[in-house]
């Protein structure tokens, strides 16, 4: 994380510790520390008072109080949006051979319907998004267009 000027820079816990003593903060720890601030700040004035000051709704805060008491101080820290980095799923080369039979047979068929396709049939559990990007990387359907091919005339361009 890119450290910045903090925004709240001294956090106490409960316990009196400070959750920050000096120096840069991240993002995720300003924004931990702000509703720590809100949440304290509503055992003083209330909590309708306390969300129209800080400017969040009331079920955001009862949101946050609601894992701050389930987790503790490390409850109120921002989550995750994004999946974490990892290697991405890797198909045997047989499985991604049948694929691409099937998808060149079945022109008209998206990915969704090839990964139900070899669910049925081959027992295959493979995400939509799998399927995509092996289609994309073989460079399916020709010429790079998302639209769908005839299957009952030959064409020598897609029929958009």
């Amino acid at each position: 994380m890119r450290a910045i000027c903090p925004i709240c820079p001294r956090v106490e816990t409960d316990q009196g510790t400070h959750l920050w003593t000096g120096g840069p903060v991240t993002l995720d720890e300003s924004i931990q520390g702000m509703r720590l601030q809100v949440i304290r700040r509503a055992t003083q004035i209330g909590v309708s008072a306390a969300c129209a000051e800080a400017g969040i709704s009331r079920t955001l805060f009862y949101r946050w109080q609601h894992r701050l008491s389930r987790y503790g101080v490390d409850g109120s820290h921002p989550r995750r949006l994004r999946a974490r980095p990892g290697r991405l799923p890797q198909l045997p080369p047989q499985v991604e051979r049948r694929l691409l039979a099937v998808a060149i047979a079945e022109a008209t068929w998206g990915a969704q319907r090839l990964a139900a396709y070899a669910q049925r049939l081959w027992r295959l559990r493979v995400a939509a998004s799998t399927v995509q990007r092996l289609l994309r990387g073989t460079g399916w359907p020709p010429g790079g267009s998302a639209c769908s091919y005839s299957s009952t005339t030959v064409r020598a361009t897609p029929a958009c």
